[in-house]
């Protein structure tokens, strides 16, 4: 399906049905907040608040996809609790180091000029999360102090 002809699709389907049939829209639960109101905190872009069957959709589109991205690539790890997913979306979210670690031969879809063409889904809740990390670990360490990320799988933060 191209991107272009999703877009009118979800588009209304979303109108049909309420919001809180949606990603990011969390009824009754003051402990989550909408992620278009924590992007604003944060100073980046909300996702988009695209229907579930989408965000369904490119979840296993993507898992699908991951054998024949790491097909050429000799030490291509298992997708263990979706490490290599959430890699990816890193990669796509903007993360150059994250971008370094995937295979030389397909990261090329995801290279800088081709990124702003995926729409904001599973990759800027992403970009959101290691946003807010990034600024709590920034506040909390000194310069005489160390942090130590336990259980990281592909994190980047160390080497950012």
């Amino acid at each position: 399906m191209r991107p272009r002809l999703l877009y009118v699709v979800a588009t209304a389907t979303a109108l049909r049905f309420p919001a809180w049939r949606r990603r990011g829209v969390y009824r009754n639960r003051p402990d989550m907040p909408p992620l278009d109101n924590i992007a604003r905190e944060i100073g980046e872009a909300a996702p988009w608040t695209a229907p579930k069957w989408v965000w369904s959709f490119c979840w296993r589109l993507q898992k699908r996809l991951l054998p024949l991205l790491h097909r050429w690539d000799a030490a291509a790890p298992e997708n263990t609790c979706v490490n290599l997913q959430v890699l990816w979306l890193k990669a796509i979210a903007g993360d150059d180091c994250a971008y370094e670690l995937l295979p030389r031969r397909t990261r090329l879809c995801v290279a800088r000029p081709l990124r702003r063409f995926y729409p904001r889904l599973h990759h800027q809740n992403v970009k959101l999360r290691a946003t807010f990390l990034d600024a709590a670990a920034r506040s909390e360490l000194r310069e005489d102090s160390a942090l130590v990320v336990l259980g990281a799988g592909f994190d980047t933060r160390v080497s950012r």
